[in-house]
Formats: C-alpha cells, sequence, structure tokens
C-alpha cells in the first residue's frame, strides 16, 4: 500500500469520526430543544430515528474502510471508487437514510482537496 493511501485511509478515519461527534452533538441539542418545549415529542423521535439511522451508516462505514485496509489497490481513485460503492450497497442494503452518504460525499471531496494540495 502506497504512501498516500495509507493517509488516505487515515484521513477517512478522522473524518468519520468527525462525522459521528457530529451526529452525537444533534442528538444532544435534540434533546435539548426537547426538554425546552421548542420541539415536539413527534419531531424528537423523527430526528432520533435519523441520527440513529446515520450513526448506524458511519459504523459500518468504518467496518468497511477496516476492510478495505487489507486490500491491494492501484491507485487512489481505485481505493475512492471501492468505498464509494461499498458504501451506497451498504446504504441500500441496511436501509440507512440517504443522507449519511451525501454527508460521506462531502468529506471524500474535502479529503481529495487537501490530498491534490499535498501532492503540490
Amino acid at each position: 500500500m502506497t504512501k498516500q493511501i495509507r493517509k488516505f485511509f487515515a484521513m477517512v478515519q478522522v473524518e468519520l469520526e468527525d462525522l459521528v461527534e457530529d451526529v452525537n452533538h444533534s442528538i444532544q441539542l435534540a434533546g435539548y430543544k426537547h426538554k425546552m418545549d421548542t420541539i415536539s415529542e413527534r419531531v424528537y423521535k423523527q430526528n432520533l430515528v435519523v441520527y440513529h439511522s446515520e450513526l448506524a451508516a458511519f459504523d459500518t462505514f468504518g467496518k468497511i474502510v477496516n476492510v478495505a485496509k487489507r486490500k491491494k489497490f492501484n491507485s487512489m481513485v481505485e481505493v475512492n471508487n471501492y468505498l464509494k460503492d461499498q458504501f451506497r450497497q451498504a446504504i441500500k442494503s441496511s436501509g440507512y437514510v440517504e443522507r449519511a452518504m451525501y454527508f460521506m460525499d462531502r468529506k471524500f471531496k474535502k479529503i481529495g482537496m487537501y490530498m491534490e494540495q499535498m501532492d503540490d
């Protein structure tokens, strides 16, 4: 595995941890809003369902990343495509919320931009 691919995997792990932290913060914020009666019980529960689906999706994606680390890839494009494909399949097969993929796509773009700057 190339140094660039190892860095990519490390950055994906960091970004996944960041997403999990963001979702956990959203759960706390929703709980606070519910306690303060700024959102209804129904909205609170609906939000929790979405947040827990995102957490499950990110957990699954972390497992996919760990499996991918043991595979041989010839390029960054190959790694990127593999991970995106595996995550999309996990979302479809497990019924996770689609916005989990939206968040990961944004993270992949961010990582890609950072890695391009490192190459310069």
